[in-house]
């Protein structure tokens, strides 16, 4: 398991099985560079795990298209 900060994000593309972004994205104001951060590492078909406690961030998000984060 590779563990990397947010402001040294891996410069590969399609590079990890895993990404893990627990509890941090309500503290970030630019959610959706995340989401597309964790979209650009992540290997096809592999697995991000986010949670947060706040149950109306979805409700941000409305606006996007969720299907483009999938891989």
């Amino acid at each position: 398991m590779t563990f990397v900060a947010l402001e040294k994000i891996f410069p590969l593309d399609n590079c990890f099985d895993y990404v893990v972004c627990s509890e941090v994205l309500e503290h970030i104001s630019d959610k959706l560079m995340v989401l597309r951060e964790c979209y650009r590492v992540l290997k096809s078909g592999q697995i991000l795990l986010l949670t947060t406690p706040r149950t109306g961030l979805i409700e941000d998000f409305k606006k996007s298209p969720f299907d483009i984060y999938y891989r």
